[in-house]
């Protein structure tokens, strides 16, 4: 009889150790989960770096192996402070359209209105933690009208601009929220188009097994000039 009262207080104060102890690691779990969102809020409230947090919904569709994984939040600024400090760089190319300038021209040497297409693209590979030297290209495509006046190439307008990554090996996509464009001279008048496309790059992160999404602003320009 004293055994086995003995036997079933040991099983009992077994149970409610396992109880006690599994609440324990899941209130510090919660506790550590909690406290690392309040540190990424403030870190987004402060407007020190240019960045916005969106729910782990949105970044669902990434395989594990495609989110990027920090122990500490301060790691993930040093990651978004290095994004942000990025030098807008102008990438630039020509088309040699001299096959088309022996057309005959009228009276006022001036052709008719003609288009074309063109992709610009860039080597800007990602750095940062997990992602050193890691292989990508920045893309700007767009449709293009231009003439020929007095012999020389002039753009008049542009139009369906497209911005997209290429080449990349994590899961990072780039939205692009608003263009635009100008035309300068570098030969001769309006022969060079300018085009400025603004978004933000949206990618996943795990801080410490909290897993967010961050979507992170960026401005990309490119230029093509004709001759």
């Amino acid at each position: 009889m004293k055994r086995s009262f003995i036997k079933s207080l040991t099983i009992l104060f077994t149970a409610v150790l396992v109880v006690f102890s599994t609440t324990s690691i899941t209130s510090l779990a919660k506790t550590d989960t909690e406290s690392i969102s309040n540190e990424l809020n403030e870190l987004e409230k402060s407007n020190t770096l240019d960045f916005e947090l969106v729910p782990s919904e949105e970044i669902s569709h990434l395989n594990e192996d495609e989110i990027i994984k920090f122990d500490t939040v301060e790691e993930f600024e040093k990651f978004v402070k290095e994004m942000n400090e990025t030098e807008v760089t102008l990438f630039e190319e020509t088309i040699d359209l001299s096959s088309t300038n022996s057309k005959t021209t009228n009276q006022v040497g001036m052709m008719s209105t003609k288009n074309g297409s063109h992709t610009i693209n860039w080597w800007a590979p990602f750095s940062g933690y997990g992602m050193t030297g890691l292989a990508c290209w920045r893309n700007v495509s767009f449709k293009y009208n231009y003439k020929i006046v007095n012999g020389k190439p002039r753009f008049t307008k542009v139009s369906n601009i497209k911005s997209y990554y290429s080449g990349i090996q994590i899961g990072v996509t780039w939205n692009q929220t608003s263009t635009s464009y100008n035309f300068t001279k570098k030969r001769s008048t309006n022969d060079k188009a300018v085009i400025k496309v603004n978004g933000y790059s949206l990618l996943g992160f795990e801080v410490k097994g909290f897993t967010v999404g961050a979507k992170i602003n960026d401005t990309w320009k490119a230029s093509l000039t004709l001759k």
